[in-house]
């Protein structure tokens, strides 16, 4: 299992750990609402999106001869909990969660062995973290091949002018993916519309836009891209003469 923070890699293994999946929401619940409406009976209950998953996982080490190293490990681990990050799991390695700890965790200390327990509050929605689908052979990659950094899993074409382009969504649900675009003239990119050249960040799933800067761009930019699973077909027109078009964290898993 891994815990991916800006500022560092925890592997638990290489502290000794071995880790147990205590708890696991496999689909997490739905957010509801509900409506009053005038001349009928009872009300009208909207859901269209989940409340975050919740992970627990214990972690065992055993170390008869060195107590002092399991309490500097667990100090180290620490420090990492208490920052945002991306848990992978063993058991799903091929996706990751973006999560944080938000109720802390509890360990119990003896001679012999330490437990920790964590509880992750997780993204009701998993990323895909590497291109194309997996087969079942496929899942136990050697992890050198599977590391990610803190950015996310990125799609990248470069076109010069007018055409079609696939982007495949991998996983099992619509996605909407942070689109990053370099233009150097105006482009529409499936339903996005973008009048002038320039750095442009498009994320679908908040429907912001903003340059490097974190300027925000939303007056030059309109409409948003979401991936239907599987390949989508994507028109580009404008212009344009030269674009970098990037897709981040575009294969939604749940």
């Amino acid at each position: 299992m891994f815990w991916i923070t800006k500022d560092k890699t925890i592997d638990f293994a290489e502290y000794g750990y071995l880790t147990k999946t205590v708890n696991y929401k496999q689909i997490p619940s739905k957010k509801f609402k509900r409506e009053d409406v005038i001349g009928r009976q009872g009300n009208i209950k909207f859901s269209d999106t989940f409340n975050n998953k919740q992970i627990t996982v214990l972690l065992t080490a055993v170390d008869n001869n060195n107590i002092s190293n399991r309490r500097l490990n667990a100090r180290e681990i620490n420090a990492e909990l208490i920052k945002d990050g991306k848990l992978i799991l063993d058991i799903e390695n091929d996706i990751y969660y973006n999560a944080n700890v938000s109720s802390g965790s509890s360990v119990e200390f003896s001679n012999g062995y330490d437990e920790i327990t964590i509880t992750f509050d997780c993204n009701a929605i998993a990323i895909g973290r590497i291109a194309g689908k997996l087969t079942w052979d496929d899942l136990d990659i050697r992890w050198s091949l599977l590391n990610i950094a803190w950015d996310n899993f990125e799609w990248g074409y470069i076109s010069t002018g007018p055409e079609n382009i696939i982007v495949e969504n991998c996983g099992n649900i619509e996605s909407s993916p942070l689109m990053k675009v370099v233009t150097n003239g105006p482009i529409t990119i499936g339903n996005t519309i973008i009048s002038e050249a320039g750095t442009y960040n498009i994320d679908t799933k908040n429907q912001i836009v903003y340059d490097d800067s974190l300027v925000n761009q939303i007056s030059k930019v309109s409409g948003f891209n979401i991936l239907a699973v599987g390949n989508n077909t994507i028109a580009l027109s404008g212009s344009y003469t030269s674009a970098s078009i990037n897709f981040e964290g575009k294969d939604w898993v749940i």
